[in-house]
């Protein structure tokens, strides 16, 4: 199987609808870009069996968790990190800015 340029959210939502509930707590669980961990140590945190995690893991295309760990941590590694507090305090600055132009006839 070729990896390359594989994004694990679409192979998530491709799958979606064979999804046990035991798969949703698999899947939400690498959705919330939690740290890469050991299969044994994922099971535990996840509150699942090794053995549903391979499960899991063919479910989706892959052959083995080893694949989709590959492919998470490209994806953890390329992404583009999600705004934090400085960003959003920036952001609000900017629109408190902004409003300050709007003419008074305008404003709510």
């Amino acid at each position: 199987m070729v990896l390359m340029n594989k994004d694990i959210g679409l192979l998530f939502e491709y799958a979606r609808s064979k999804f046990t509930a035991t798969d949703n707590k698999i899947a939400d669980y690498f959705l919330a870009r939690q740290p890469v961990k050991t299969i044994e140590e994922l099971a535990v945190d996840i509150g699942v069996s090794t053995a549903s995690i391979t499960r899991f893991c063919r479910k989706i295309g892959l052959n083995n968790l080893k694949e989709l760990l590959f492919l998470y941590q490209e994806q953890l590694d390329s992404k583009i990190p999600q705004p934090d507090a400085g960003m959003k305090a920036c952001t609000r600055t900017i629109l408190t800015c902004c409003n300050s132009w709007i003419p008074v006839w305008m404003k709510p």
